[in-house]
């Protein structure tokens, strides 16, 4: 839910081993892209993040803007299409139900992310009402499975062999498309391109060209959208693996953004 950066709480008094372990927590969530926290859900339905592990809320949110709180400001981000859920949700584990849900939020810098949340509440000695959660931004995963699940429905309705004659269209076109630039299809529906002295943003244009065309696929007319990413030497990486993932990080901003639109 709406978390503040806070200290890690000591226990038994031993706080460098506290301050150790938060750290620790701290690595961890940051590796595996994931958040911990606590909070405390207060008599009016509010709540006031007491613990937040991880990258700060605002990598979230899109940044957060002067005067808001961070509890306010994750609210405000929640997706309309998915309140009620978020909303019901809250109201569930508030009843000492344990929760999880996956939904989106509208960041303040336009971007639209996908969030998992996992809550477990508990009441403490003192009868405080507290929620112990994790948080993860799933927005590349959910593209990945809209990706699945176009590619599915080409297989579904046209057949395999269809599906097939598709990808070899799309290969045909990028080389055309290509000039001198070296073209490798990475997998599934994901090709590369390297090109040596062009401009990236002039190659780009010409594939997007190429493959916005519609399709002729077993007789029926097909139209197909693409996400290109770019990365430039040495701009965004030396070596081929720094590239590929400057690239691909590239093409998934343009996807999520052409979604949100």
């Amino acid at each position: 839910m709406a978390p503040t950066s806070s200290p890690f709480a000591p226990w038994d008094g031993d706080r460098e081993q506290a301050v150790a372990l938060a750290s620790l927590l701290r690595r961890v969530g940051g590796t595996a892209g994931v958040h911990i926290y606590e909070l405390e859900a207060l008599a009016d339905g509010a709540y006031r993040c007491r613990v937040w592990i991880g990258q700060a809320v605002e990598s979230l949110l899109g940044g957060i803007p002067p005067g808001m709180d961070a509890e306010a400001a994750w609210e405000h981000c929640v997706h309309a299409d998915d309140r009620a859920a978020y909303d019901d949700t809250w109201q569930r584990m508030c009843a000492g139900e344990h929760t999880q849900l996956e939904y989106r939020m509208v960041g303040f810098d336009g971007r639209v992310r996908w969030l998992w949340e996992r809550c477990t509440p508990r009441v403490a000695d003192d009868g405080t009402r507290l929620v112990d959660g994790v948080v993860a931004d799933i927005t590349e995963r959910r593209l990945v499975e809209q990706e699945l699940a176009e590619a599915r429905a080409v297989n579904d309705g046209h057949g395999h062999a269809a599906g097939d004659a598709l990808l070899q269209e799309v290969g045909r076109r990028l080389r055309d498309a290509a000039g001198e630039a070296l073209v490798a299809r990475l997998g599934g529906d994901e090709f590369l391109l390297v090109s040596d002295g062009e401009s990236g943003a002039a190659l780009a244009g010409r594939v997007s060209e190429q493959l916005r065309r519609p399709y002729q696929v077993a007789g029926r007319r097909l139209d197909l959208g693409c996400s290109i990413g770019v990365a430039l030497h040495p701009r965004d990486g030396i070596t081929v693996d720094e590239l590929v993932r400057a690239a691909d990080a590239a093409m998934y901003r343009e996807k999520q953004a052409a979604r949100a639109a």
